[in-house]
């Protein structure tokens, strides 16, 4: 038995040791989370220093410039800068303004033609013929042909329409 109890107080020590190793790797683990946490921390407090410093070197640079006369010209400068950008975007919204005014006038006279052409062909269709033939349906006149006559209402030219009748008349 003896042999038994000296087992069972060496795997008391070992169970003591490996919750103590636990213990330790639990604190371990909460100190590391805490170093993650100041790196964190340290890496954001460089890259605001790095900044500051990009800045700075900016600003060294621009007053070490000759050229440079100073932050009141600087402001005019802007000034003058922001009232150009003013009157460019003002001049757009007139042409915009105007260009919508033209569109609707354009529309309002095409409203206006449509209208009168309307107008003027129910006019149309209620006068009466001015002549007997024209409010009749069929041949047309009696005798006539109307080759001649659409021939030179069609725009031929009059001198070959000359030449063709004398030749009729030849044979």
């Amino acid at each position: 038995m003896d042999n038994h109890l000296t087992e069972l107080e060496n795997l008391r020590a070992v169970s003591k040791t490996f919750e103590e190793i636990t213990d330790a790797l639990e604190s371990f683990k909460g100190q590391l989370q805490g170093f993650y946490e100041n790196v964190d921390q340290t890496s954001q407090l460089l890259d605001m220093w790095s900044d500051i410093m990009a800045q700075s070197a900016f600003n060294y640079k621009i007053i070490s410039e000759p050229d440079w006369l100073g932050g009141s010209n600087d402001e005019k400068i802007l000034q003058e800068i922001l009232l150009k950008e003013e009157q460019i975007k003002q001049k757009e919204e007139e042409e915009r303004l105007l260009a919508i005014e033209m569109e609707r006038q354009r529309i309002e006279r095409l409203a206006l033609e449509t209208e009168e052409r309307q107008r003027r062909s129910l006019a149309e269709s209620k006068k009466p013929p001015n002549h007997p033939s024209l409010g009749q349906r069929g041949r047309g006149r009696v005798g006539t042909s109307g080759v001649g006559t659409r021939l030179y209402n069609s725009g031929r030219d009059k001198k070959t329409l000359q030449k063709k009748a004398s030749s009729r008349s030849l044979h």
